[in-house]
């Protein structure tokens, strides 16, 4: 049995900037989850360092979905794209595991829900762990509301978002 991707695997600053306390910047907990198609940005202040943002993004898509956390660098304006940003950790999700497929730089094949995990200093999240196969976000469910709750664990946001699903997502 192949061991677990566990937090000491994580690249140290993801590790640090990942156990870092976070707010929501808006001081908005409560939010709606996105319709297919469409996303939702919470940008999340250091408690520490008001100054080191964070985004957290919310994608529903047709048939899949994304949880993403990552590190605002260096961001002179609203305006700019994301370029100098750091994404520190995603989850893909399906509820149907077919249609989720991610090709790692070695041509391994992950299929159905995986996680992204900055394990090394690069700029992505280029490799994909089965969701079972790290302990750095656990969730008692593999269903999105579940793995929604252990994906903010893992952030370190300081209270909960209660983001409200409608029907069809």
């Amino acid at each position: 049995m192949e061991s677990l991707i566990s937090w000491s695997d994580l690249d140290p600053e993801v590790a640090r900037l990942l156990h870092m306390p976070k707010d929501v910047y808006d001081g908005e907990y409560n939010r709606k989850w996105p319709q297919p198609g469409r996303g939702e940005s919470i940008e999340l202040v250091s408690v520490n360092d008001r100054e080191l943002r964070f985004f957290l993004d919310l994608h529903e898509g047709g048939r899949t979905g994304s949880i993403d956390l990552g590190v605002v660098r260096n961001r002179k304006s609203t305006m700019q794209h994301r370029l100098s940003d750091r994404p520190l950790m995603r989850i893909d999700y399906a509820a149907d595991a077919s249609i989720l497929k991610h090709r790692n730089p070695d041509n391994q094949i992950i299929v159905g829900t995986h996680i992204h995990l900055g394990i090394s200093n690069e700029p992505k999240l280029p490799w994909a762990y089965p969701i079972d196969s790290q302990d750095v976000v656990v969730a008692d469910d593999t269903n999105v509301a579940a793995l929604f709750c252990a994906f903010q664990d893992a952030c370190c946001i300081t209270s909960s978002l209660k983001v409200e699903q409608l029907l069809g997502v």
